[in-house]
């Protein structure tokens, strides 16, 4: 005795007994959250800060030298003398 189980005989069982993909299943929220309402709920409803330029600091005067130095080396490694 033989049992007809549902769908093509080219997935098996496999395709009775696995899980869906992620693309079949339908989505649980009508409207997907976006990355400052994930925000909003992390912060307990605060809302999230505006988005900011950050400005680069400024350079000590060690660096200066630094960049001084270096740029001296590399013209004293180029030069023609």
């Amino acid at each position: 005795m033989t049992i007809a189980l549902p769908g093509s005989s080219r997935n098996g069982l496999s395709r009775l007994f696995g899980r869906r993909k992620a693309a079949d299943q339908p989505t649980l929220a009508a409207d997907p959250l976006g990355p400052r309402d994930i925000v909003r709920l992390f912060r307990g409803g605060k809302g999230c800060a505006p988005d900011q330029a950050i400005a680069p600091a400024g350079l000590n005067d060690r660096e200066h030298q630094d960049i001084a130095r270096l740029s001296r080396l590399r013209g004293a490694l180029y030069s023609k003398d």
